[in-house]
């Protein structure tokens, strides 16, 4: 602490105390400085902008009356270092001893003073010092049942800045959402702003930089002559007094302020008229606020992209709650879940504005439980992509004892050790299983038989905790290849070529079979135009009718040609864009769709690199720079030692089958939804049949606003048909179209009265990037050109046609866009990871792909040549 001026007597406390040099560490106590001067202190040593400022300490207070000579004596020093801060007008602020407290924040109780010029310095620091003895501040101290003994005064004699606009920020908003900042700006001073004259511009935004909405107040009449440093402050400024990145840049310190102190704060802030950002005073806001959930939809956003129905919202929900209870007991480590986990695990998805997150706090919860403890949260975020803020890392909520450590350390060693056995057991049992479940459903008649097949889905499958635990193994190995890398000096940029499925993932497959399915129907236009006449005269709802009416036609047009079509469909008819969501009808549940993306495959075949007919080899050679990559990355292996090549070469083996066996995993999931969706579809069938007045206005898709729980409780009797109607109808109103954030905070809200923010979002804080400054994650690696195609559902890049010369620019992609992926010259997503589906697609396919973009849809605009590096990440304009 450095000290100016006289001490006192023998105790040697400071009069007059001024900031040390920016590296040192003051300790400023709030019982000898006050509380806003200690949060200055405090402020400063983050780095942030202070304007230089002195403190006239409680000690000189505490003698003041005693001595009064005892200021006009420290009155030579004040000055002396105005004059070093450049001379001019000083703001004489109070900082008594308990101002700006946690629990009483005295805001408005004691007096300020701005412009005081060196004449009236001397009078001001009384008057403010002696506003702690003031009227105001015996009422408060009434009020709050407090000695006025506790207000002891300190004085701040801080550099006015020339503001060009200034106000005040709340890292909680007082009303409504108590998860957003809000900000109220004006130009000039912010004394206004405070004093509640000036006028204003509020602006509210999220935890992650998007404004939610702005609203701007009228000017009082003499506004301007009262808040500005200068006369003409406002009158050749901007419209607003606070550019987006201003408020972009201000909110994200902020919430570094919020972080330091420990709780929520109001921050005083200006922007000088050089555009520089001071920070004036910060303080805990006393008011109580909900805790804070924080939600991210990556990678979930791969299998359930957009809106999702009320049914796969509550059967996702269930689905994780039930495989990670059945994962925790796998592993051996808990014969009965503890009640925290329990929890957690039964809180893992949420869904807000009709689309699914992550809850990053039960996440976390659940990945501190395991062995690794807060490592596994960067592994987490390294496999699914979207890394928030440090500030999201919960505390442990779950400390695992060493017994239960060592338990799970071992199920997961049996995991490693018979991996390829064990997952291959799995997909035998769940295949025949859910062939069981088939054909139980095909013998089961009536709703409420139904009903109750549907409800005890969770019950007659078990295993699916495997996919789970696959993940975890993938995030060890992971680990496990970045710290070998990083012994030679290989960064995690050596991951895309290094991690490679080899042609080997599953979901390519359907690809290559529908390219030889249209080379033949290519080749026969009467096939074709069978089909077409088919959907204008039969029912595609009726799909089992439809195509066995389409068979008997074919048969005598093309009966190999028949046969493949439905063989085809017999393999891969359960695959559909957008397949986990349940309202998604698959292939053989939608004849149009399919004959759709057949019609498209067949159009648009010549665009692509000839295949052999027959054999199931990728479509598209690599890159002319994936084969140069995988050579720099090999010439950086042969640095390692024999035995550590070894060990890599294992480790990565291992990583391979665990990312294979995640994809083959995708379609086990698959088929058992598809069971769960086609159940799901006879039961619609059937309450028609069996009420047709009750549900005589329902379509087909109108039934998918009921939840799981809803048929459970039909199936028990505890429902009636009329209570599902009513259902219905209750959530049949439009929904809003919106797009939805990877990351999103919002406050805790048993009751769900706190809408999200991002369905009140107006614009990004962030102002528009030009396209050569966008940078992302390189997946899949080699360099392409060529025409943006800006695509939000893979039904729009079917529309376009021809995209052979296309890079497509889209949000994320779901295991159908496999389909479309390996038409395209590239691929650039706003979310997704180096393990995320469409990087692993786009590694097999040989197509360049760069994920994590944020905004690219935004950003970007169909039309525009693009240039792309899969390697580095890197898109610019060409």
């Amino acid at each position: 602490m450095e000290v100016v001026g006289i001490l006192s007597g023998k105790a040697g406390e400071p009069l007059l105390v001024g900031p040390c040099p920016p590296d040192a560490r003051t300790g400023a106590a709030a019982s000898l400085v006050g509380g806003k001067a200690s949060t200055l202190f405090r402020l400063r040593d983050l780095g942030l902008r202070v304007p230089p400022f002195l403190v006239l300490t409680t000690a000189l207070f505490r003698r003041l009356d005693a001595e009064p000579w005892l200021l006009s004596r420290l009155l030579p020093a004040i000055e002396a270092a105005i004059g070093s801060w450049g001379g001019g007008l000083v703001a004489v602020r109070s900082s008594m001893s308990v101002e700006d407290g946690r629990a009483d924040s005295f805001a408005g109780v004691f007096d300020s003073f701005l412009g005081v010029p060196p004449a009236e310095l001397e009078a001001s620091v009384r008057a403010c010092a002696a506003s702690g003895r003031g009227p105001r501040a015996a009422a408060y101290l009434r009020e709050r049942g407090l000695a006025a003994t506790v207000v002891q005064p300190a004085v701040i004699v801080q550099r006015l800045v020339r503001a060009r606009s200034a106000g005040v920020t709340f890292s909680r908003a007082p009303l409504g959402n108590s998860a957003l900042l809000c900000t109220e700006a004006c130009w000039g001073l912010g004394e206004g702003v405070v004093a509640g004259d000036a006028a204003t511009t509020r602006y509210w935004t999220d935890r992650f930089g998007q404004l939610v909405r702005r609203q701007a107040a009228p000017a009082p009449v003499d506004s301007a002559t009262r808040t500005s440093a200068s006369p003409d402050a406002g009158a050749t400024s901007p419209a607003e007094p606070l550019a987006a990145a201003e408020l972009a840049g201000l909110h994200r310190e902020v919430l570094r302020i919020e972080h330091r102190l420990g709780s929520p704060c109001d921050v005083e802030w200006c922007f000088d008229e050089q555009g520089e950002l001071h920070f004036l005073q910060a303080r805990p806001i006393t008011q109580t606020f909900p805790r804070l959930r924080y939600y991210t939809d990556t990678n979930l956003v791969e299998s359930y992209p957009g809106r999702v129905s009320p049914l796969t919202a509550s059967f996702v929900q269930r689905v994780y709650a039930t495989v990670f209870r059945e994962s925790a007991r796998l592993l051996g480590g808990h014969a009965v879940v503890p009640p925290v986990l329990d929890r957690a695990y039964g809180e893992l998805i949420a869904c807000f504005g009709d689309h699914l997150y992550y809850d990053l706090e039960s996440y976390y919860t659940a990945l501190l439980a395991l062995p690794g403890g807060a490592a596994n949260i960067d592994a987490w975020h390294r496999m699914i992509g979207g890394r928030p803020t440090e500030s999201l890392r919960p505390e442990a909520l779950y400390q695992p004892s060493l017994r239960e450590t060592l338990r799970t350390i071992a199920g997961l060693l049996r995991l490693i050790i018979g991996h390829e056995r064990i997952y291959n057991d799995f997909d035998k049992y769940a295949a025949r299983t859910i062939g069981e479940l088939e054909g139980e459903l095909q013998r089961t008649r009536g709703s409420r038989p139904l009903a109750r097949l549907l409800a005890s889905c969770f019950t007659r499958v078990s295993g699916f905790s495997l996919t789970i635990l696959n993940d975890l193994l993938i995030m060890v190995g992971l680990k496990a290849l970045l710290r070998l890398l990083a012994s030679a000096g290989v960064g995690e940029e050596a991951l895309p070529v290094l991690v490679r499925t080899h042609g080997g993932v599953d979901s390519i497959q359907p690809l290559h079979a529908l390219r030889r399915l249209a080379a033949s129907w290519d080749t026969t236009p009467a096939a074709r135009e069978c089909y077409r006449e088919l959907l204008r005269t039969g029912d595609p709802e009726q799909p089992a009718a439809f195509y066995e009416e389409l068979q008997r036609r074919l048969a005598g047009i093309a009966p190999a040609l028949g046969q493949q079509l439905l063989d085809y469909l017999a393999r891969y008819g359960d695959r559909s864009f957008e397949e986990l969501k349940l309202e998604s009808m698959t292939f053989v549940q939608s004849p149009t769709a399919f004959f759709e993306l057949l019609e498209w495959e067949s159009r648009h075949a010549a665009s692509a690199p000839a295949e052999a007919a027959g054999t199931d080899a990728p479509s598209s050679s690599p890159p002319a720079g994936t084969a140069s990559a995988a050579h720099a990355v090999e010439s950086l292996l042969r640095r390692f030692p024999l035995p550590t090549r070894l060990l890599l070469g294992r480790v990565r083996g291992f990583t391979e089958r665990a990312i294979r066996t995640r994809e083959r995993s995708r379609m086990v999931r698959g088929r058992y939804y598809g069971w769960f969706r086609a159940g799901f579809l006879e039961l619609a069938r059937a309450l028609g049949q069996e009420d047709p007045d009750l549900f005589a206005h329902c379509a087909r898709r109108d039934f998918f606003a009921l939840r799981f729980a809803e048929i459970a409780d039909y199936a028990q009797g505890t429902l009636s048909r009329a209570d599902l109607a009513a259902a219905i109808q209750r959530r049949r109103a439009a929904p809003r179209a919106t797009a939805w954030p990877e990351f999103f905070c919002h406050p805790e809200d048993p009751a769900g009265e706190v809408p999200p923010s991002f369905l009140e979002g107006e614009a990004s804080v962030a102002e528009a990037s030009a396209p050569g400054q966008l940078q992302g994650t390189g997946a899949a690696g080699g360099v392409a050109t060529g025409t943006a195609l800006v695509v939000r559902a893979p039904q729009e890049a079917l529309a376009a046609g021809d995209l052979h010369a296309t890079i497509l620019v889209t949000t994320s992609t779901d295991p159908a866009w496999i389909f479309i992926l390996g038409r395209c010259r590239g691929l650039i997503a706003e979310k997704g990871s180096l393990l995320s589906h469409t990087a692993i697609i786009g590694r097999e396919l040989g197509v360049p792909t760069v994920v994590g973009v944020p905004g690219a849809t935004r950003l970007l605009r169909s039309g525009l040549r693009l240039g792309m590096d899969g390697r580095t990440g890197r898109i610019w304009e060409e």
